[in-house]
């Protein structure tokens, strides 16, 4: 599934396997450069949902411009950012779920 955030496009794919982070373990990620979110297959519906939006988030604070702030932008701001874009995050969590899924 392709999703547009801000001006960027991002597929959203479900892959066998994605390489292991520093903690040994990957279920989601995305990959700034080439505009993908990759979730691990044979995730439950909650933890594909759960990651779905965690990774969501990192494309839209990368869409947004605000990747290079993450270690100097106040609480206050970041908080700012999730509470006014968050509710387009689930909708398309919930609309990848729903069409590619099956799930409602």
């Amino acid at each position: 599934m392709d999703v547009k955030i801000n001006t960027l496009n991002f597929e959203i794919i479900e892959v066998e396997e994605i390489e292991k982070n520093e903690d040994g373990q990957t279920i989601g990620y995305t990959d700034y450069v080439n505009q993908k979110i990759l979730l691990l297959k044979g995730l439950s519906k909650e933890q594909k949902l759960i990651t779905l939006r965690h990774e969501l988030t990192h494309a839209f604070i990368w869409s947004y411009g605000m990747i290079s702030k993450c270690d100097q932008v106040p609480l206050e701001i970041f908080c700012d950012f999730v509470g006014i874009y968050s509710g387009e995050i689930v909708k398309i969590a919930n609309k990848y779920m729903k069409e590619v899924l099956g799930n409602d």
